[in-house]
This record gives structure tokens, C-alpha cells and sequence, in this order.
């Protein structure tokens, strides 16, 4: 790993202590040894770097230089239709690399009905091994929050609309057809931007009707079926280009 991730509720002053299972997976993981430095990213917060002060069965202590802010991104919320565990993961990992505020998967007709009870999608604590796995490869501090909406009409009439009545955000919606061109994240580069891709399968036409009909934008990557996580990757891409 990069970096090695601390929360803030393990610091003590100019200190880091971690105690049990967090001792256990920094002994594990980062191979620590006693004065070695590494990077270190407290999370919600920014960077830095330490030292090992000592490495007792009970805690690990790290001494922690002055902390370098890391400026947040431009808002993005990454709606994905519900998919197979494994691409969940990947979404997981996309959102916390490009800075994702939230994600939030949404049921779709079109969402295998197995997939509701996938692991990555329910397993708190397997998302926020994931979540911290990830900001350890990367050094981004900021984790996204993760909700899950079971029914497409409830995201679409509670969550969705509200939104776009406000016009307070871009909504762009990851589409075979549509403008190539991200005009609308060129133009606006503080306006907040909610991202909708669909699930293995795509949108079922009637869900993806109500979200053109509701003033989603649809954004084009060319004619191919994409994976979700190929599509989600290339359209936060594109996204965090112009920040």
C-alpha cells in the first residue's frame, strides 16, 4: 500500500495510536518496524506523515508531522443500478479514487433479484474494508457514503426529482445515445453533479424514460454495451478533467 490510513478518532495530540484489530491490520499489512516513516492519510482531513514510535502487543504509535490539507473535488454522487457483488466492489473502489460523495445503488427491473443480498452491497463492514483498502492505494481522505434504494420509483420520486426541480446539480445519465460532448461539467465547474449508470443490463426502457423525462442528460461513450465499472470509470474521468 501508499499510504497508510488513520481516523481521527486514533489521534492523540502529534500522536496515532492504534489499538486492537487496527494494530493487528497495520502489523499485518504495512509490515511495520520501529522508526520507519511512512505516508499517512487521516481521513476526512488530509495528509501527512510519521514515524513509528513503539509497536507494543497492546497499540501501535506513530509520531505525526503537521497535517497537509487536501481540498475537496467538486460534489459528485455516482447512482448506480444494483449489480453483481463483484462489480459493486469496483464501483466501491472508483468512488473513493475519484473522490465520489456518495454512492447510492438503485433497484432496477433489470437488477438480478440474487444481487440484493450481495455482500459488498449489505456488509458494512466489508464496504468500509474496501472503501479503506482503496484511499490506502490512492491517498484520497475522503470516503464516500453508501445507501442502497431498493425501488427504482422511490430514488426516482424522493431522491431524483427533488434534485432537478431545485437545479441545483447536473444530472447526466450514462447513455448509448446522446451528446458525446460533457458540455454541462465544462460550463459549471463548481455545480454539484450526479452521475447515473445503469446496471449489467441497462436501464429497463420505462425506468430510463422517467430519467430523460425527469431532465436527466444523457452522455454518450459510443455505441458499446460498456461494463458498469468500464462506464462509471470513464465518465468520472471525464468528470474530474475539468476541476
Amino acid at each position: 500500500m501508499n499510504f497508510l490510513a488513520v481516523y481521527p478518532q486514533e489521534i492523540r495530540g502529534e500522536q496515532a495510536v492504534l489499538t486492537g484489530t487496527r494494530a493487528e491490520y497495520v502489523r499485518r499489512v504495512h509490515s511495520l518496524s520501529k522508526g520507519k516513516q511512512y505516508e499517512i492519510v487521516l481521513l476526512s482531513q488530509g495528509r501527512t506523515s510519521g514515524i513509528v514510535l513503539s509497536d507494543s502487543p497492546s497499540e501501535v504509535v506513530l509520531t505525526l508531522q503537521p497535517l497537509q490539507s487536501v481540498l475537496p473535488t467538486r460534489s459528485v454522487t455516482l447512482v448506480t443500478g444494483v449489480c453483481r457483488p463483484q462489480t459493486v466492489r469496483k464501483i466501491l473502489q472508483a468512488g473513493v479514487s475519484f473522490e465520489v460523495r456518495e454512492i447510492c445503488m438503485v433497484g432496477s427491473r433489470n437488477s438480478e433479484k440474487s444481487y440484493f443480498s450481495g455482500k459488498p452491497l449489505v456488509d458494512q463492514t466489508l464496504q468500509q474494508r474496501i472503501l479503506l483498502e482503496t484511499v490506502e492505494q490512492t491517498g484520497n481522505p475522503y470516503l464516500p457514503s453508501i445507501s442502497l434504494e431498493k425501488k427504482f420509483h422511490d430514488f426516482l420520486y424522493t431522491r431524483l426529482m427533488p434534485e432537478l426541480e431545485l437545479q441545483s446539480s447536473i444530472v447526466i445519465l450514462s447513455s448509448v445515445t446522446g451528446t458525446p460532448v460533457l458540455d454541462p461539467a465544462t460550463e459549471a465547474r463548481n455545480t454539484p453533479v450526479i452521475l447515473i449508470v445503469g446496471p449489467e443490463k441497462g436501464w429497463a426502457s420505462e425506468e430510463r424514460q422517467h430519467l430523460l423525462a425527469a431532465g436527466c442528460i444523457p452522455y454518450s461513450l459510443g455505441s458499446s454495451m460498456l461494463r458498469v465499472e468500464v462506464a462509471t470509470i470513464a465518465l468520472l474521468s471525464r468528470i474530474r478533467q475539468y476541476d
